[in-house]
């Protein structure tokens, strides 16, 4: 819209007829989409798409969130079930105990 503005400032000496001026604006701005979208075209065309790997790393984020889950979870079991757990994890040579444990 806004280059349509400029090239009908530029282009208003050469208006015939200016009752025509809503016609000849339209016009104008039909032609300046139409050149807007072959840029925006032209201009996506060079874009290579990357293959979608994941994150780059560890989602330090969701790592978190789950460890705070499975610590509250671990909180509101009895102790007789915490204590299997603790075994449990022990005799699977696990390092997967939170502090709470």
């Amino acid at each position: 819209m806004q280059q349509t503005l400029v090239i009908a400032w530029r282009e208003l000496p050469r208006l015939r007829d200016p009752d025509r001026f809503d016609a000849w604006l339209q016009r104008m701005l039909v032609h300046a989409s139409y050149a807007e979208a072959r840029r925006k075209r032209a201009w996506t065309a060079n874009i290579r798409a990357l293959p979608i790997d994941g994150p780059a790393g560890p989602d330090e984020l969701a790592s978190l969130v789950t460890r705070d889950e499975v610590e509250r979870g671990f909180r509101r079991l009895p102790p007789e079930q915490r204590a299997i757990l603790r075994r449990r994890a022990a005799r699977q040579d696990r390092m997967f105990e939170p502090d709470v444990w």
